[in-house]
């Protein structure tokens, strides 16, 4: 499964490895609300074509993937820095 090799790269060395030498993400000086907006009016307008009800089902269901999906990786996110602090404890690098 592929969260298990996120919390497999989850180390210090992972990510010293990925600093040296692994390629740097795309530069976005948008805010994260500008970065959120735009994927989702794109969304939204692409959804109007098959169904113009401002409640649509398909916004519904999107919002919930969506929402779920972030949680998700929330969670991941904060085990894999709790990882990386135990880590980090263990070896008393601090």
């Amino acid at each position: 499964m592929y969260i298990d090799k996120i919390f497999e790269r989850a180390t210090i060395k992972g990510i010293a490895d990925y600093l040296l030498f692994g390629i740097r993400p795309d530069e976005d000086n948008r805010s994260h609300e500008e970065r959120l907006e735009e994927p989702f009016r794109k969304f939204k307008k692409a959804v109007e074509k098959y169904d113009k009800s401002p409640t649509s089902e398909l916004l519904d269901l999107s919002n919930e993937v969506t929402s779920e999906v972030a949680s998700v990786y929330m969670e991941i996110g904060m085990q894999v820095g709790m990882k990386l602090m135990v880590e980090i404890m263990g070896k008393k690098l601090f």
